[in-house]
């Protein structure tokens, strides 16, 4: 208890997680909080719990090395096209073949940022998440550990900024007419590697990452493959998927992963949208009365070979 009360008192909002780094709160990362009261309950109820922190809660992005798949080999010919990194807090991760991955601290900008899943191959970049943080324990056997634990935090270096901070989406087209023109997925850009990038994810093809689920964790650190070529993702533990959109959906909590498929957001567009709205990914005069009908279309036209099949 006595670690996880030093990251409140240091302002880290943190929350307790399982030792295969699932969340032991209702909401997860969201329940997160530097509250010593909270974090006393949390830690009596759960005392062996593993440490998370909530990247975004905290105003924190964390750059995760990962050296099983690459991550040591993109860091290196990154910092030769551009600088070398700039010394911050830094914790040593998994052990794999005498070598340790690395969770490097930076500042996030200011402002409603939308950070990209990866720098590179090897790196994910942790934002909207969490990380697990020293002295919880590794799935690998290791404890998490800090190089440095008082090192003071640097601000994200500008050209990783410029690699991974997304620009503001251009103003979307608009349909002509119910059930036609782009999908949501290709008019508001939704890609799945943006909100359901797996933890700790490998490259097991030229286009799949398969790794944990960054929603609901993993007891296997193995439920979650993604596709970024076709824009799709599935989940092993529900036995669920989807493309971009379900994608946001579970990202954002509007739906939870156990339901995503067909029909999915039936009676919950408006909160998309709405969604939507608050991240900046359209403004408040879009999607609303056009894109509407032509989703109330489609979902009427489900409901009709719905009931013919039955």
């Amino acid at each position: 208890m006595q670690a996880a009360l030093d990251y409140g008192r240091r302002g880290f909002s943190i929350f307790p997680c399982s030792q295969d780094k699932a969340p032991l709160t209702e909401h997860g990362f969201k329940d997160a909080s530097p509250d010593l009261r909270k974090i006393r309950q949390w830690w009596t109820q759960f005392p062996d719990a593993s440490i998370g922190i909530s990247c975004i809660a905290s105003g924190l992005i964390v750059l995760d090395t990962d050296p099983r798949n690459g991550g040591l080999h993109t860091l290196q010919a990154l910092e030769q096209e551009h600088e070398p990194l700039p010394i911050t807090l830094t914790a040593l991760t998994g052990m794999q073949n005498d070598c340790r991955g690395t969770h490097r601290y930076y500042r996030a900008p200011e402002g409603d940022i939308k950070v990209k899943g990866q720098l590179g191959e090897g790196i994910d970049c942790k934002y909207s998440g969490y990380v697990i943080a020293a002295p919880s324990q590794h799935q690998t056997g290791v404890n998490y550990q800090w190089i440095d634990e008082y090192q003071p935090i640097a601000d994200l270096p500008k050209w990783i900024s410029d690699i991974i901070i997304k620009k503001p989406a251009k103003a979307p087209r608009r349909r002509t007419s119910a059930g036609h023109g782009d999908s949501i997925t290709d008019q508001y850009n939704l890609r799945v590697q943006d909100y359901l990038m797996p933890e700790n994810g490998r490259y097991i093809s030229s286009d799949e990452i398969r790794g944990a689920h960054p929603a609901h964790g993993s007891s296997t650190g193995n439920n979650l493959c993604i596709n970024i070529r076709k824009n799709t993702w599935y989940c092993f533990r529900h036995q669920t998927g989807g493309g971009g959109v379900e994608a946001y959906a579970v990202a954002r909590g509007i739906i939870d992963c156990s339901e995503a498929g067909a029909g999915c957001l039936n009676n919950k567009w408006s909160e998309f949208f709405r969604c939507l709205r608050e991240d900046g990914i359209i403004t408040p005069t879009e999607a609303d009365p056009e894109i509407l009908a032509s989703i109330d279309a489609l979902i009427q036209k489900w409901r009709r070979l719905q009931a013919c099949q039955n």
